[in-house]
């Protein structure tokens, strides 16, 4: 049984920076208990983004999407991929119809701290606000008491100030041997 919380619509204009013109832009979010959260952002020119939180991808979808979007990840290893997901307890998918074009997947307590362990967006779907929205609704779920941090790829290091993350140097690793 679903239960619906709340049922907002926000109606946003956008700049299109290559023709300079403006788009509507209509974003759904819906709410239902507990964490769970769907948020569908429509541009009626181009294509339909439907967040969701209630769905496991199957892995060779998954891997479709690091690979695309050059993700440095075990890709070769589906087993691997697999039990990537399966430990992780907080997974936002974004999808265009039934095709995943992006997601991200973190580790958290939810009341103090969240490792946001995957950011993919397929590389014919960036530049378009959709890795920014799995952001926004990661940290949605989490919640305000709680801190979002991640190791970034070096071709990111750029993106991440953009979206609303601040570099820290206080950190350390243990690289993996495998």
């Amino acid at each position: 049984m679903v239960y619906l919380r709340e049922h907002t619509q926000y109606h946003l204009k956008f700049t299109n920076k290559n023709k300079g013109t403006y788009a509507p832009l209509f974003i759904f979010i819906i709410f239902i208990r507990p964490f769970l959260e769907i948020c569908i952002i429509f541009d009626p020119k181009t294509m339909q983004i439907t967040y969701k939180t209630d769905v496991m991808p199957e892995t060779t979808a998954i891997i479709a999407v690091y690979e695309s979007a050059g993700l440095n990840r075990p890709t070769k290893d589906k087993s691997r991929i697999a039990e990537m997901y399966a430990n992780s307890n907080l997974i936002v998918t974004a999808w265009d119809k039934e095709k995943l074009v992006g997601i991200a997947r973190a580790l958290t307590d939810f009341c103090y701290s969240c490792y946001l362990s995957d950011l993919a967006v397929r590389k014919e779907y960036q530049k378009q606000g959709i890795g920014k929205e799995l952001i926004s609704v990661t940290k949605g779920i989490i919640g305000e008491r709680t801190m979002l941090l991640l190791l970034s790829a070096s071709t990111a290091m750029e993106y991440y100030p953009k979206v609303g993350f601040e570099k820290v140097k206080n950190g350390f690793v243990i690289r993996r041997t495998i």
